[in-house]
């Protein structure tokens, strides 16, 4: 009886420990694949900020054309439209990159973005 119930309690204890396994590997996963996710948000942030800024300044030099008369009213609206566009693609890709910040931390077990910059300091 002791042996059969020496070889359950190990069955389950290894049941245990593979289960443990599993999880840790599906957590480090995570962060992972939260770390990609943030690089490649920075990226495409910092693209979509130099294309915003590149509308602004053909927005602003259309307009300046348009109060010398040299472009039509049809054009300056257009540009507005695009600038208007990029910008909130801007946005939307800022608020992926805090989605995916929230999201590493949480499987991170913190509480707040503080708790991980101190984490990370240490």
């Amino acid at each position: 009886k002791e042996r059969l119930r020496k070889r359950i309690m190990g069955l389950g204890h290894s049941e245990l420990m593979l289960k443990h396994e599993k999880e840790f590997q599906a957590f480090e996963s995570a962060i992972v694949k939260s770390y990609f996710e943030l690089q490649r948000l920075q990226k495409e942030i910092a693209e979509s900020s130099a294309k915003s800024e590149l509308f602004r300044e053909s927005k602003r030099r259309v307009e300046i054309l348009g109060e010398m008369g040299r472009t039509r009213q049809t054009d300056l609206l257009s540009l507005e439209n695009e600038y208007a566009l990029q910008k909130t693609e801007d946005w939307q890709k800022r608020l992926e990159y805090f989605l995916v910040w929230e999201r590493l931390i949480k499987d991170l077990g913190l509480f707040n973005l503080d708790e991980l910059r101190e984490v990370t300091t240490q």
